[in-house]
């Protein structure tokens, strides 16, 4: 896992948004897919998808179909429960848009093993933000390295920011630690656009960050996707889908049913964390959607009788680790900051992990005066107070 060597990064979750499948996202084609309308609303699919063609092969496997057969939505995480590993071609969103800047990057494979996911925080990729993430994490980052392109742009293009940006953004997760959510912004049982939790798990593995090909001479470029290898299997118990296929075949035999009453939802106040296609979540995060995922699967149980012992189980589990792990002062990095400390998230993180498991870190915070502390690994700060 890329992680950097000077800074012990806090430990963070991730959010994952995925596209409504019919079938389970297991590595089959949809059911129905001419009536899949909430996976059509991602830009992605809307833009690709032929229905048609996605009618021909309905319900067949990926692995007995040719890569050209393969319906667009794949590029969207609609495969991250198959069972068995995936070779993507990846393409440059710009090479035929404009091929006088981005012609020469090449379609570019990219492996995803067996449940497994492609990550892309895109809000850590636009241009405009590159300066907050470089003085909150100290990456190696440069605005004044990006390209003139003869045109304005949302994004990052220079590769080496490119890099720092990824990897800064991979440096929160710990495999085995950090719980990856997945979610959909549109199902066809709720109206309107939200952040519905589809499953929950932990990550399992992350993989590394990829060039594309190129062609001839033209500035290089990394793949933005990482693949990232969760935890959830159809019948193990670290980690779990949401039984909604459940809920909606019980629906079919009664429609007064309300679907909606036994959707989770992302929290509101972290409705940030679940946007962008894939965001860091925070442990305060991670337990809003925890507590919503129970409250989902307490009704589904209780009022349907669809069995969901062990899940909840798993979830007061993970409620019990994160509270511990999150600490009873979350806020002491946003206090530092606006003291104005320097690299804040790091001196809290290396204040917390000194002061010990759930113990107060505020004693080792020198004041009233300006003091430089060293701790560790992570260098020396100046902290006013």
């Amino acid at each position: 896992m890329p992680q950097s060597k000077a800074f012990n990064f806090p430990l963070r979750h991730l959010s994952i948004r995925v596209p409504w499948h019919d079938l389970g996202w297991a590595g089959v084609v949809c059911k129905s897919p001419q009536l899949n309308g909430a996976c059509a609303k991602l830009k992605g699919i809307a833009e690709a998808k032929i229905d048609n063609s996605e009618v021909q092969i309905a319900t067949r496997c990926l692995e007995d179909l040719p890569q050209k057969q393969w319906p667009c939505c794949l590029d969207e995480r609609s495969a991250f429960m198959a069972p068995f590993e995936l070779e993507l071609l990846k393409k440059h969103g710009l090479a035929s848009k404009n091929p006088k800047v981005y012609g020469h990057f090449r379609p570019t494979p990219q492996r995803y093993p067996a449940f497994s996911a492609g990550i892309v925080p895109f809000r850590w990729m636009m241009v405009e933000n590159i300066d907050e993430y470089r003085d909150l994490y100290e990456l190696d980052v440069d605005k004044e390295r990006e390209p003139e392109l003869g045109y304005t742009s949302n994004w990052v293009h220079e590769a080496e920011n490119q890099k720092g940006l990824l990897n800064g953004f991979a440096a929160h997760l710990r495999t085995d630690e950090s719980l990856c959510f997945f979610y959909a912004k549109h199902v066809p049982f709720v109206e309107g656009t939200g952040r519905i939790l589809i499953g929950a798990g932990y990550i399992k593995n992350i993989g590394g960050l990829k060039p594309y090909k190129v062609e001839g001479e033209g500035m290089p470029g990394m793949i933005w996707e990482r693949p990232v290898q969760h935890s959830i299997r159809p019948k193990g118990q670290v980690g779990f889908l949401v039984p909604y296929y459940d809920v909606i075949a019980r629906a079919e035999s009664d429609p007064s049913l309300d679907i909606e009453r036994y959707v989770a939802k992302a929290p509101d106040e972290h409705w940030g964390e679940f946007s962008f296609a894939s965001e860091l979540v925070t442990h305060d995060g991670a337990i809003g959607a925890l507590l919503s995922l129970e409250l989902s699967l307490g009704r589904i149980e209780d009022e349907l009788g669809i069995a969901t012992g062990w899940q909840r189980q798993w979830i007061h589990d993970e409620l019990v680790r994160l509270w511990k792990v999150r600490g009873p002062f979350p806020g002491l990095s946003a206090v530092l900051a606006a003291f104005g400390l320097s690299r804040s998230v790091f001196v809290a993180q290396a204040l917390q992990e000194k002061a010990g498991e759930n113990a107060d870190p505020w004693p080792l915070v020198p004041r009233p005066s300006i003091q430089v502390i060293r701790i560790g690994t992570w260098g020396g700060a100046c902290l006013t107070v």
